[in-house]
């Protein structure tokens, strides 16, 4: 049976996503669909000795509303890459793993994408790495499947031969199971309950970026993900 998990390409992504991209066999990345401001996509949380702060990739978005995930231009107006280094700098500079993983988002940081979508799959790629994740990853404007919604989901898990569509609890707002049901794909909701690990800066805090679990454990997180697999 194949799974098939189907996301936008968040930004600095939580171990939730992560841990659902080890349960699948294909990862489709939803790049077609409506860019959402004050989402995920450009944005993400860290922890710092102060509190939670946001981590926010400026993006153009004057008289562009209604543009995709895969069409979103990174605003390089200012220097806000030098800003979240400088930042990540002084949040985990005394973390254990702090050299290693500053130094890999630095580089990638340098590249100077252009595309929002290119920096998150940079970042996607290099946390997936470090989490011990390989799965199959296609864009979904790639595939030519034309439809919105639920369907859309549908189409896509039916064109690459989907058994199992693996979702997250969010989606129950809006996740339409019947139609899932009359294709003959079953719908799997993921069940994550988010580790507790050693963390920098007083109690602990879930549901941050996932480089915070890499600052501060290192090659040890990979053991924070269930190995399970959804069938």
């Amino acid at each position: 049976m194949t799974v098939i998990c189907i996301h936008q390409p968040d930004f600095l992504p939580w171990l939730g996503f992560f841990e659902r991209l080890k349960r699948c066999d294909i990862f489709v990345v939803l790049d077609n669909v409506q860019f959402l401001r004050r989402g995920w996509q450009n944005r993400d949380l860290i922890k710092t000795h102060t509190g939670q702060v946001w981590m926010t990739v400026p993006v153009r978005k004057k008289g562009r509303y209604h543009q995709l995930i895969r069409e979103v231009e990174i605003d390089d107006s200012h220097d806000w890459r030098r800003k979240h280094l400088t930042t990540l700098r002084s949040a985990y500079g005394g973390t254990p793993h702090f050299k290693n993983v500053f130094e890999s988002i630095s580089e990638i940081y340098g590249r100077q994408q252009k595309l929002l979508i290119e920096l998150n799959m940079d970042l996607i790629g290099y946390l997936g790495d470090m989490l011990g994740i390989s799965v199959r990853t296609i864009r979904s404007s790639d595939l030519n499947v034309d439809s919105e919604s639920s369907a859309l989901l549908v189409g896509i898990t039916k064109h690459l031969g989907g058994h199992t569509y693996l979702t997250g609890t969010g989606a129950r707002q809006y996740l339409d199971e019947k139609e899932f049901e009359a294709s003959g794909i079953n719908v799997e909701w993921q069940d994550f309950t988010h580790p507790v690990y050693e963390q920098a800066h007083g109690e602990f805090v879930p549901n941050l970026s996932s480089i915070d679990c890499l600052f501060n454990c290192g090659p040890e997180c990979r053991s924070l993900i269930s190995d399970d697999i959804v069938r």
